[in-house]
């Protein structure tokens, strides 16, 4: 499998390509000194770092429509300075979120992407879908194999038409499709098997 930061490159190519609108609204990368000083004490896999790196989540303005700051179905890129907020707020306070469990993407109505840090699990670097208000599981499932089947999800899902934008540059999704091409890629994540293709 190519490396997390080669799948950035090629993700960020593609969305250069179809025009994405959301390109220009994703903050640049923070260096990784300036990383470790703000996770002190959080053990993150390094994947994170590099997709930090890459870019520090979407920058998001008063009245800014949620289809417009979405990279994906339902996930706005969050920066890690708001991710390491909302940890400390949600850790042991939100049911089914403990400290290895870091987020990463959130929805903006209440649900997040979180991933798994505790090197001991075998869902280590998996990424979870929490969702209190779901009724299709128990608030808490794995969505995503790892950081990198996340983006190779994304990329296919863009390439294929799963993810369109419209022409009011909010995303649209065809939630048959990225289930398709979801299931393919992330084979170990529970979320998918709910969803006969």
């Amino acid at each position: 499998m190519k490396s997390l930061q080669d799948i950035l490159e090629s993700l960020e190519q593609l969305l250069k390509e179809i025009n994405s609108p959301l390109l220009s609204k994703l903050n640049i990368g923070l260096d990784n000194h300036l990383q470790r000083d703000l996770i002190t004490n959080l053990d993150l896999p390094e994947e994170v770092t590099a997709m930090y790196s890459w870019r520090n989540g979407t920058e998001v303005k008063p009245n800014d429509p949620l289809g417009e700051l979405w990279i994906f179905d339902f996930g706005l890129f969050v920066s890690l300075e708001y991710a390491i907020s909302l940890y400390k707020e949600a850790v042991d306070f939100v049911p089914k979120w403990d400290k290895y469990k870091f987020p990463l993407y959130v929805s903006g109505g209440g649900e997040y992407y979180l991933i798994e840090c505790d090197k001991k699990k075998k869902e280590y670097g998996m990424i979870y879908f929490h969702s209190i208000g779901n009724f299709d599981f128990d608030i808490i499932i794995t969505k995503f194999d790892s950081l990198q089947t996340f983006f190779l999800t994304m990329i296919e899902c863009y390439q294929k038409n799963a993810y369109t934008f419209d022409s009011d540059n909010s995303i649209k999704f065809n939630f048959e499709l990225e289930c398709e091409i979801s299931k393919a890629l992330n084979p170990n994540s529970d979320f998918w098997k709910l969803y006969p293709v």
